[in-house]
């Protein structure tokens, strides 16, 4: 009989044991508390405090999270268990007991405290309920969208009638956190058109798009126009960009020449690009009308491409044109590259003799 009691005291104090074992292992903190418990969350900064408290089943057990001045948190603060919670304070154990002896344990795990709440039997051994929370801020609320446009006026100068010309100078910036959303873009004036550009619908906090704008006179005279970019910015929701240009009609006969090209190296590699920077400028008396710059390798096809819809007497426009080489020369051999303005031929020119640059590199492989 004697022995028989002896072994019951012993497996109550291995049950005990093996609840301790457990609690350590989860290098847990746990508190019994009759009515509260809380504790500072050094990884969110805040103070975590969970209460028991009359529930629609009884005596519950209730999580309220507070800032670092004792403030509650507002539901879009908090994350847990990876969703934002529909209100706080948040029921975490409808326990429905009258009088049930309840613990709290937290770790830290990375960014995210871990909670623990269970109750007990009044033995102090038997556990009834092990429930667990992973709770993390949602980090600081983004900064309001906000739209910068610049520049704020375009000016095409003189376009030849019959001729285009198109501006990419329009960039749309959101210096805040949050998206922009871009309602709405208008060009509105007789002879200004929208043309491409990279702005959509939205752009991203820190983000920046470009918008395109052709000028395509009709006559010789000064155009006005207008464009109008509708976003979700709040403080302001349209934002216009002015622009203008005049027509005029020139005669004469068109010069295309290569100023000025770079961006060829020593030696190259397939597979890779060669970002040639020129400038091609009309040093005759009359504008070029639409035509092409081409890149060249070793007189084959053009392996880059730049359109120009017009270049007006005297006028220079500069631009990098990407170019893809190929394997039409072999390696450690040098290969010809050529830069030719007006590379279709459309443009009747002056003289035919000045509108080419050519260079050699050596393939690296």
């Amino acid at each position: 009989m004697e022995a028989k009691k002896q072994k019951e005291v012993w497996m109550k104090r291995l049950k005990i044991i093996t609840v301790a074992m457990l609690v350590a292992l989860l290098c847990l903190a746990a508190t019994a508390f009759a009515g509260e418990v809380s504790f500072y969350d050094s990884v969110n900064d805040w103070i975590v405090r969970v209460y028991t408290a009359d529930g629609a089943a009884g005596l519950s057990v209730f999580m309220e999270i507070l800032d670092n001045e004792g403030e509650p948190m507002q539901p879009s603060d908090v994350l847990v268990n990876g969703q934002t919670p529909s209100a706080l304070p948040i029921l975490i154990c409808g326990c429905g007991l009258a009088k049930p002896d309840i613990s709290v344990a937290h770790k830290f795990v990375g960014s995210e405290t871990e909670v623990y709440v269970f109750d007990t039997h009044s033995d102090g051994i038997q556990l009834h309920n092990n429930i667990r929370l992973s709770i993390n801020s949602q980090g600081p609320v983004p900064t309001p969208a906000n739209i910068s446009v610049s520049p704020t006026s375009v000016a095409f100068g003189n376009v030849n009638v019959g001729s285009s010309s198109t501006s990419y100078a329009t960039t749309v910036r959101n210096t805040g956190e949050a998206t922009l959303m871009l309602t709405s873009i208008n060009v509105t004036g007789t002879s200004f058109s929208r043309n491409g550009g990279t702005c959509s619908t939205s752009l991203a906090g820190g983000s920046s798009c470009t918008i395109g704008v052709r000028f395509q006179p009709a006559a010789a005279t000064s155009y006005a126009g207008n464009l109008a970019i509708q976003s979700s910015d709040a403080d302001t929701p349209t934002v216009n960009v002015a622009l203008s240009g005049t027509g005029v009609v020139q005669s004469g006969t068109p010069d295309l020449t290569l100023p000025s090209v770079s961006g060829l190296g020593s030696s190259y590699s397939v597979g890779s690009t060669i970002n040639f920077s020129v400038t091609v400028r009309n040093s005759g008396n009359g504008p070029s009308g639409p035509f092409k710059v081409k890149v060249y390798q070793s007189g084959g096809s053009a392996i880059g491409t730049w359109s120009i819809d017009n270049l007006d007497a005297g006028a220079s426009l500069s631009n990098t044109v990407p170019s893809s080489p190929n394997s039409s020369c072999a390696i450690h051999t040098y290969c010809t590259f050529t830069v030719k303005a007006d590379g279709d031929n459309q443009v009747a020119e002056s003289s035919e003799s000045n509108n080419t640059w050519s260079r050699q590199s050596l393939r690296a492989r």
